[in-house]
């Protein structure tokens, strides 16, 4: 019989991406994806619309977004002063309450001409989502590091699914279906984690562990998320004259964030993790190219610019949000700072990008503003965030930290090893054989270093093999990786 040390030859990357599936399927956390119901309510306020459909024929997204903004700073500065369980109450609590309120008064306001009634309602849904999205990000802040990254491309994957799906909602009837629906889910998945104020969901986090000086550069990377954000947003809706009526509630761009988290899924499966540095070198030139060609291509082909876009914006979308969790994951004690104004950064930008559209469309039309200059005005502010607010330096000091945060909660090979030896009952030999195999040593190194002969060697490997129930060395390395405290 002969061991083989792991090599990176051809196939075996799908080998593990295979063998990672699987594991991943066993091992996880449906409810979690509650947070892609979240996700997809948010963004199917453009695709229903619901105000559209009353007819009021004004622009309510200020209504929806900026109130959220608010809400979400008077959680991240009151939430830290109160006792997390009772915080995280009574954000539940209040946030379930603005949401019922909101959708009941966005029906009931069917057939009414005032736009006081539908305006109370918006800032009500609105508040209610801000804080629901807060609170999914508090819960999967208990998660591990590498579990923060997996959950939030499944849930985006599953909030851009369900986004093209509810294009279809064309009736009134099912609009109001659909927008009471995808918070209820969300809500419901929310709940049956919740106990007593705390989450009943498996941690590898250290309580009791904190970062001595807080988060990172946070109001840097609240700033750019607001910028980056705020772009994406104006640009889009604005620029350029697109063949579709409202390129925000297409579900083109549905399309194209189906296909950017495809991608991201499929390299978590492969490699185990996403490099989020990656994610930030891709991000910016995307959306910076995207609006280069909103200026340079035919109005006709505008929709390829508008794809790049959103594929720039959700690479961004993914980075920051991992990047925030991941802060508040480090920093429990002081996480709802971290979480409140991050989301007000991301609420704002959408309020006042897609707030001000209505403005830029006519300044535009009229003449008075020349798109060039608006496409180099956002561009310019694309470049200072790169250049001087966040720039690559900034953030690889971000990502240490969480990479060095990330080695602390993993199990060390040694752990993972004796975690196998207990549940399959190893003798104190078969201990030692089984970590020397786990390292990829073969079986003539084993017997030197264990000063016994290799007919002794191959015996406890056997055995080994036998007790784990698998048939090859590499089989053996990847349950031990496979094992987690």
């Amino acid at each position: 019989m002969r061991w083989m040390r792991p090599q990176h030859a051809k196939g075996m990357g799908i080998m593990r991406a295979v063998k990672n599936a699987r594991r991943t399927r066993t091992s996880f956390e449906w409810d979690l994806l509650g947070f892609g119901l979240c996700r997809a309510w948010i963004s199917t306020v453009f695709a229903l619309p619901i105000p559209a459909l009353l007819t009021l024929g004004y622009d309510f997204s200020p209504w929806y977004f900026l109130p959220g903004a608010l809400a979400c700073v008077v959680v991240g500065i009151v939430s830290e002063r109160t006792v997390p369980e009772r915080a995280r109450t009574t954000i539940l609590l209040v946030s379930a309450a603005l949401t019922i309120i909101g959708i009941a008064g966005t029906t009931s306001s069917i057939g009414v001409e005032s736009e006081a009634p539908i305006t109370i309602s918006l800032v009500c849904t609105g508040i209610g989502a801000a804080m629901l999205q807060t609170l999914w990000g508090d819960k999967m802040a208990v998660l591990p590091s590498r579990d923060i990254n997996l959950y939030t491309v499944a849930s985006m994957l599953l909030a851009a699914l369900t986004s093209i799906l509810v294009w279809s909602a064309t009736s009134l009837e099912a609009a109001l279906l659909v927008f009471a629906v995808l918070p209820a889910g969300s809500f419901i998945l929310l709940f049956r984690g919740f106990d007593s104020g705390r989450w009943s969901i498996p941690s590898k986090m250290d309580a009791t562990e904190e970062l001595e000086d807080g988060p990172l550069h946070l109001d840097r990377l609240c700033t750019s998320i607001f910028v980056f954000v705020f772009v994406f947003n104006l640009a889009y809706t604005t620029l350029p004259a697109s063949p579709f009526e409202d390129m925000a509630a297409h579900p083109i761009r549905s399309v194209a964030n189906v296909s950017v988290t495809i991608a991201l899924l499929a390299m978590l499966l492969a490699k185990g993790n996403i490099n989020q540095m990656s994610l930030y070198r891709l991000s910016f030139p995307v959306l910076l190219g995207a609006l280069l060609l909103m200026l340079v291509i035919p109005d006709e082909h505008a929709v390829l610019a508008s794809v790049l876009a959103a594929a720039g914006y959700k690479l961004f979308d993914v980075l920051f949000w991992c990047v925030l969790v991941g802060l508040a994951h480090e920093n429990r004690a002081i996480s709802w700072r971290v979480l409140g104004f991050g989301m007000t950064a991301n609420f704002l930008g959408m309020g006042l990008g897609i707030g001000l559209r209505e403005r830029a469309w006519a300044a535009t039309a009229s003449g008075a503003l020349d798109p060039t200059l608006l496409v180099c005005g956002l561009m310019f502010a694309l470049v200072v965030i790169i250049m001087l607010i966040l720039p690559e330096s900034v953030v690889s000091q971000i990502m240490t930290r969480s990479s060095k945060k990330q080695r602390q909660e993993e199990p060390s090979l040694a752990q993972r090893c004796s975690t196998a030896s207990e549940m399959h009952g190893l003798t104190t030999r078969e201990r030692e054989v089984l970590v020397f195999l786990a390292q990829g040593r073969t079986q003539g190194v084993i017997a030197r270093k264990l000063s016994i002969s290799e007919g002794t060697a191959h015996t406890h490997i056997i055995h080994v093999y036998q007790k784990l129930g698998v048939h090859s060395q590499q089989e053996l390395i990847d349950l031990v990786e496979g094992i987690a405290e």
